[in-house]
C-alpha cells in the first residue's frame, strides 16, 4: 500500500500501520498497537450491537425513566442522536496531547526512514540536524492531513481543501529542501528516496527486515535494495482502482466493503508479482519469509482500511 494509506492507518491506530515479531526493537510497541486496534474494532462492533438494539424500539430507547408517557400520551420523539460508529476512535485521536505525541513519534521515525539517505548525501552533523528539521515539517504536515481526513462527514469541498492545503505545504517543503541541499544530484537522490518511502517504511518500521533475520537468512544490502525497487515498481503499475496514495481519493465512497475487497485483491496480485520477480535474487528461505511478511502486511492493510472507513463515517 502507498504512503498516504500508511499514514492514515497510523492515524487510525495512532497509527502504526503494519506489524511483526522480535528481535526488532519496535516489535513490542508494534504488537501493542495491533492489540489496541483490535480493541478499538471490538468497541465499534459493540457500539453497532447497542445501536441495533435501540433501533428495534426507537421511542422507548430514547426515553429515560422520568420520560415514561402517561396513558394516551405520545412518546417523546426528540433526543440526542447516538454517537457515530467511529466516535470511539475519533475520541482517542482528539485526546489532549495526542498531536504532540504523534509529532514526537514522527521525529523519532525520521532517523529510521532517512538514516541511509544522510550517508548518501554526506551531511555534516549540523547539516543533518537542519535537514531533519525540514523533514519533520514534512512529516508533521502529512500527519496533520491524515488527522483531518479522519473527520466524519467531510463535504467534497472540505475534502478538496485538505488535499490542496497539504499539496501546497509539500510544495513549499520541497523547495526548502532543494534550496538547503544546494546540489541537484543530492536533490535527485532525495527524490528517489522519497519515491520508495512506502517500501522503506515497511522495512524500517514495520518489521520487514527482521522477518528475514528471523528466518535465518538476513537480506544482504544489495538484496534489500533490489526488493525495495521491485516492490515500488509493482506498486506504481497503472490500475483502474482509485489510487489511495492521493488525498483526494481517500473518501468513504472509495472505502466501501466492495472497494476494500477490490483493493485487497489487487494487493494479492501485486504480492504475487513481487514474489515472482524476487525469486531471481532471493533464496527459497528468503522467499518464504517474504511470503509471510506479505501476509502480515495484507492483514494490517485490510484492517487499516476498515478502521479508516469507520472513522470517516458519522451522522450529522
Amino acid at each position: 500500500m502507498k504512503n498516504l494509506l500508511i499514514v492514515l492507518c497510523f492515524v487510525a491506530l495512532v497509527i502504526g500501520g503494519w506489524m511483526l515479531a522480535r528481535p526488532n526493537p519496535l516489535i513490542g510497541e508494534v504488537a501493542k498497537l495491533e492489540r489496541e486496534l483490535k480493541t478499538a474494532q471490538n468497541e465499534v462492533v459493540q457500539l453497532k450491537a447497542e445501536m441495533a438494539k435501540k433501533s428495534t424500539n426507537p421511542a422507548k430507547a430514547l426515553m429515560t425513566p422520568s420520560m415514561t408517557p402517561m396513558a394516551g400520551e405520545q412518546p417523546a420523539t426528540t433526543a440526542s442522536a447516538p454517537k457515530p460508529e467511529g466516535s470511539a476512535l475519533r475520541k482517542m485521536l482528539e485526546a489532549p496531547g495526542m498531536k504532540e505525541m504523534m509529532k514526537q513519534q514522527n521525529l523519532m521515525q525520521i532517523d529510521m526512514i532517512y538514516g541511509g539517505l544522510f550517508g548518501k548525501i554526506q551531511l555534516s552533523p549540523e547539516e543533518k540536524e537542519n535537514f531533519k528539521q525540514l523533514l519533520g515539517v514534512r512529516s508533521s504536515a502529512q500527519t496533520e492531513m491524515g488527522l483531518k481526513m479522519m473527520t466524519a462527514n467531510l463535504t467534497a469541498e472540505q475534502h478538496k481543501q485538505i488535499a490542496a492545503d497539504y499539496a501546497a505545504a509539500k510544495k513549499l517543503n520541497d523547495a526548502d529542501i532543494r534550496k538547503f541541499l544546494g546540489d541537484e544530484d543530492d536533490y535527485k537522490t532525495f527524490q528517489k528516496w522519497e519515491d520508495t518511502q512506502p517500501e522503506r517504511m515497511q522495512f524500517e518500521m514495520m518489521g520487514g527486515r527482521s522477518h528475514f533475520t528471523s528466518a535465518g537468512e538476513a537480506l544482504a544490502p544489495e538484496q534489500e535494495q533490489q526488493l525495495i525497487d521491485t516492490m515500488a515498481q509493482v506498486r506504481k503499475q497503472p490500475s483502474q482502482l482509485p489510487d489511495l496514495s492521493k488525498p483526494e481519493n481517500f473518501t468513504p465512497g472509495n472505502l466501501s466493503d466492495q472497494q476494500i475487497a477490490q483493493q485487497m485483491q489487487k494487493y494479492d496480485q501485486d504480492a504475487a508479482v513481487v514474489a515472482q520477480q524476487a525469486a531471481a535474487y532471493l533464496s527459497p528461505a528468503q522467499l518464504q519469509a517474504l511470503t509471510q511478511f506479505q501476509a502480515q502486511m495484507r492483514s494490517m492493510a485490510e484492517m487499516g482500511l476498515k478502521m479508516s472507513n469507520e472513522m470517516l463515517k458519522g451522522t450529522k
